[in-house]
């Protein structure tokens, strides 16, 4: 069985942990590896340095599980875009 592409959509307020949440998922899902991590920790960053530094570095927020690849997209970037248009 080939593996999927799926697209995981992070909502939440300003504050909520979103940003955070992306660079846990990066760092636990193999998109971010222990040695790069390391040297964030040791430069006192943490789990929310990590998405940013992969848009500074232009890299898609990418992380992967059994079934596949898993694009994260921040939607604080959607700023008046309605999410859920209606169905015709």
């Amino acid at each position: 069985m080939a593996s999927e592409s799926k697209t995981l959509a992070v909502l939440g307020q300003s504050g909520a942990g979103k940003t955070t949440l992306m660079g846990r998922l990066l760092y636990i899902g193999g998109g971010i590896g222990f040695h790069t991590y390391d040297q964030l920790t040791k430069a006192g960053s943490s789990y929310i340095h990590v998405a940013p530094l992969f848009e500074k570095c232009g890299l898609a927020k990418t992380f992967y599980t059994t079934s596949g690849a898993v694009t994260i997209i921040d939607t604080s970037s959607f700023r008046g875009v309605d999410l859920h248009p209606s169905r015709e």
